[in-house]
Order: C-alpha cells, then sequence, then structure tokens
C-alpha cells in the first residue's frame, strides 16, 4: 500500500508474502482505473496491484502507520474496479509491525484475522465513474473522526471474481481532512456483525443478535449488509420498555449487496441511550447445493455516531 501525496506518488515497501503482489506477465482483463486526485488537505492510499484468479474469492488487507499530526477526517471516499469488488474498508487495530510492517499485505479472508480491529469511517456505495465503484461518506460540517498519529491501519479490500478470466485491479483511499483544532464534534464507527452464521444448503435460514449501546450517542445513519443470498433485514431499537423498528428492508434485492438502503434521520440524528440495545435480523434462502458461512454471506448493520472519539464494533453469538 502507498500514501498518495498531493502531486507526488511515494512507493512504499513490497509486500512480504505475496498476498496481493502482481506479476505482470499474468494474462489478466485489466480494471485498473486513472488514480484519483488527492487535494493539498487530503490523505490518499493506493494498494498494490492484486491479480484475482478466475472463481476466486480474494480479500486481502494492506498494512501502515499514519504518522503526521493528529486530524480529524470529515470525508472519505473509496475506488474499487466496477462489477467485482465487494467492499473495500478501513479499520484500525493492532497488527504486528514485526510481522507486517508498513507497506505490508496478507490474505485476510478467515475472519479470525480480524480480531480486536475497530472500524475507522463506514462509506456506502453511491456511484460508477471512470471504471470504479465509488463509495463515500460526508459528515456534517464541524464533524470529523479522529486519526491519532501512530494508529496502525488496515486497508481491506475484497473481491468476488465469478468470471473464467483472472482480473487485473488496483483499490484507492481518500480521506478529506481537517485540523484537530477545527473540530467541533468528533464521530465514529459503529458496527454490529455476526460471523459465526452457517446457511443450511436449500434452507430458509433467520439469524438475530443483539448488541447494547454502553454511552449516550445520536446514530448518524443505518444500513444492513447481506449478499446475494438474504431475503430481509431489519433492525429494533429497544429504549425504556418499548422498541421501535428503525430499519426495515422486508425484500432485500441481491443489488443491496453492494447499494444498501440508506436510513439517514434528520438532525440531530437518532439519540440512543447507554443501556438501550439494537435487535439485527437477517433472513435467507440458500440456493447452493452445500452450506454457506460468513464471510460468503454476511449479517450487519453499520452506520456513524456522535459524539464519540472511539469506534464501536460488537460481534455477538447469533440466535436461530
Amino acid at each position: 500500500m502507498r500514501l498518495l501525496f498531493p502531486l507526488i506518488l511515494a512507493a512504499c515497501a513490497p509486500t512480504d508474502d505475496g498476498a496481493a503482489g502482481t506479476d505482470s506477465a499474468v494474462d489478466a482483463t485489466d480494471l485498473r482505473f486513472a488514480l484519483p486526485e488527492v487535494g493539498e488537505d487530503d490523505l490518499g492510499w493506493v494498494t498494490d496491484e492484486m491479480v484475482v484468479p478466475a472463481y476466486t474469492e480474494m480479500q486481502t488487507c494492506f498494512v501502515d502507520t499514519y504518522t503526521g499530526p493528529d486530524i480529524g477526517a470529515q470525508a472519505i471516499s473509496t475506488y474499487q474496479a466496477d462489477g467485482f469488488g465487494h467492499h473495500l474498508l478501513f479499520w484500525t487495530g493492532e497488527v504486528d509491525p514485526l510481522v507486517y510492517p508498513d507497506g505490508s499485505s496478507f490474505d485476510c479472508l478467515d475472519p479470525s484475522t480480524m480480531s480486536g480491529w475497530l472500524p475507522l469511517f463506514i462509506v456506502s456505495p453511491d456511484r460508477s465513474e471512470g471504471g470504479a465503484v465509488i463509495a463515500s461518506a460526508d459528515l456534517p460540517d464541524g464533524f470529523a473522526t479522529l486519526l491519532r498519529s501512530g494508529t496502525r491501519l488496515i486497508l481491506q479490500s475484497h473481491y468476488l471474481n465469478p468470471t473464467a478470466d483472472a482480473l487485473r485491479v488496483q483499490d484507492a483511499v481518500v480521506f478529506q481532512t481537517v485540523p484537530e483544532a477545527d473540530v467541533q464534534t468528533w464521530a465514529a464507527a459503529w458496527g454490529h456483525g455476526i460471523t459465526d452464521m452457517p446457511l443450511p444448503a436449500g434452507e430458509e435460514t433467520t439469524y438475530s443478535f443483539d448488541c447494547d449501546w454502553s454511552e449516550d450517542v445520536h446514530i448518524l445513519n443505518i444500513f444492513g449488509h447481506m449478499h446475494e443470498h438474504g431475503t430481509a433485514l431489519s433492525v429494533d431499537h429497544h429504549s425504556a420498555g418499548s422498541t421501535t423498528r428503525i430499519y426495515d428492508i422486508p425484500v432485500w434485492d441481491p443489488e443491496y449487496r453492494d447499494t444498501p438502503p440508506v436510513e439517514q434521520p434528520a438532525m440531530p440524528g437518532l439519540p440512543v441511550k447507554a443501556g438501550d440495545r439494537f435487535t439485527t435480523s437477517c433472513s435467507f434462502f440458500n440456493t447452493k447445493d452445500a452450506e454457506l458461512d460468513y464471510p460468503y454471506e454476511m449479517c450487519a448493520s453499520t452506520g456513524m455516531m456522535y459524539p464519540s472519539r472511539v469506534p464501536v464494533f460488537c460481534n455477538p453469538r447469533p440466535v436461530r
């Protein structure tokens, strides 16, 4: 992964394990796009080139350390190859620098590799442009997410290639930043999801799980995430003895895997009190002749919240 500077592209160390390395001699359909411009006050990263083999799912994590001053990220845009990128997420976490130095990458398809990671910013795909699917999120004026100096960053690139041809791809992300002193309200990502969710072949299955809130916050937005076998998704908010459905997709369209509906409450956002609980429910119908499990299917609700400097991620055991 390389850090993009305004007008300057600085190369970092090559991968040490070949997880995302690429051979220019490999015959692959080239889906790379023109890299986005990075403004004077922006930060950007670009991954190494990757070759996704035919009929393959690939999830690669690129590692870097942010060494600049503490700043606020007011907006983020991610860029992936149109039609095949599943997600490009920015995480923070304790990744051993002796094992994975800055500039290295590794295969992170196994969810156990993500232990203790927290999402830095939650984005939702909103448009295609120049061969790239662009996912973005903008916080209200005066809001920003904290990016501390010394934070280890993990850029997670997930691709699904259902074709008979290998694909050559490269991803990028750009943060619009503001000085720490200019931030009036700190916002952070929240995510509720499960990874223990076997789906028997040829059956309808529903999983529900609860996540409790430990502090008073306001929810800026919320959206769900499933893949093409999802049939319905909902989120209920339990507070002071009452229950309100705050997100409801009774018929999940396979296209929502990449572009889910987003619920965005009017400012000041949806108030959530310490002790409140969210229940996320996902229904699936597995049309395959074999069992499916995470990450081939997913069940999550996520978004941004304030006031908070620290992301929240809840991964409980579900109830079927």
